[in-house]
């Protein structure tokens, strides 16, 4: 896990995040938000069981939600069920110890993707800084498509080349736009993150149209249409009918403005209220840290151009 530990070191580091994690999906058992059941494991539950309620994101003429994530819980709760092992805890919390372990896949990944670019200190404070952060501990665990999302997004933004110049040993543009298709094919909203991440690279690292081509016609085109074929195959099983749900989901939200119906925010809501309650106390900490990174130093890392954007 990190490089300049010990073996033991390293595994008495990764026992804790496990313990850690495992702890966590067993403590939370409040209710934050609808989502966390009706867009996962209310879902996952009629098509392991055949029943259970489907909201109208998920009706005929709608099909606004895709069903890749909660096919994954559906076949935890199949395979419950032919060992006669679903019993109302593993029904109930099994899930979230599923998702305590992609959590903690998480965890070494925000620690190795600090480390790759600000050092093995950074990488540790950083990995301090997230196993302390409350709204992380709050979150991580529940089933919401934007947990798995997020460890999706950081193994690929591991991957994903930073330097305009120079590559580093673990810049993988293949792994990191597997994992970026992957975390758009869990949450549609997830591309205007990773069009502005394609578009920066495409203008800044290739210097020739001839890489260019390359790059969108035999590396994003080809996972592209492998994601949407594998998510339709998915979604017409599930559905019963072929459907394009990151089209409908295009439509409903973005055309036909269904998504206001539900509130929006303010242009300033994020900078004000979102970052600040997520950041919690480590608000002071990250604004001295952006304060030395841009004023003092100088540099605006691409990961803080990417924080700006999304």
């Amino acid at each position: 896990m990190a490089i300049g530990l010990s073996q033991q070191q390293r595994w008495v580091a990764i026992s804790l995040l496990v313990f850690r994690s495992f702890f966590n999906a067993q403590v939370v058992r409040t209710y934050f938000d609808p989502d966390e059941y009706w867009q996962s494991l209310e879902v996952a539950h009629r098509l392991a069981f055949g029943y259970g309620h489907l909201t109208w994101e998920w009706q005929k003429g709608v099909e606004l939600r895709g069903y890749t994530y909660p096919v994954a819980f559906s076949l935890y709760y199949i395979i419950l069920g032919f060992f006669g092992v679903d019993t109302r805890w593993m029904v109930a919390y099994g899930p979230r110890t599923l998702q305590g372990i992609a959590a903690f896949i998480g965890d070494v990944f925000v620690y190795r993707l600090a480390k790759k670019h600000y050092g093995d200190l950074a990488g540790k404070c950083t990995l301090f800084v997230q196993i302390f952060s409350w709204f992380y501990f709050y979150c991580s665990v529940r089933t919401y498509s934007n947990s798995i999302e997020m460890v999706f997004t950081v193994v690929a933004l591991f991957y994903w080349p930073s330097n305009d110049h120079n590559h580093n040993s673990t810049d993988n543009i293949t792994k990191a736009l597997m994992f970026a298709a992957g975390a758009v094919a869990l949450r549609p909203s997830s591309g205007a993150f990773w069009v502005y991440a394609g578009l920066r690279h495409l203008f800044f690292h290739f210097h020739d149209n001839r890489q260019r081509f390359t790059f969108i016609f035999l590396q994003v085109f080809p996972i592209g249409l492998l994601t949407v074929i594998l998510t339709s195959l998915i979604d017409r099983v599930c559905y019963g009918f072929w459907t394009l749900t990151i089209i409908n989901f295009f439509k409903i939200n973005i055309i036909e403005g269904v998504s206001e119906d539900y509130g929006v925010h303010s242009w300033h809501w994020y900078f004000t209220q979102g970052m600040p309650s997520i950041i919690g106390t480590w608000s002071p900490f990250f604004v001295y840290g952006v304060y030395r990174s841009v004023v003092v130093r100088r540099r605006v890392g691409f990961l803080f151009e990417f924080m700006i954007w999304s």
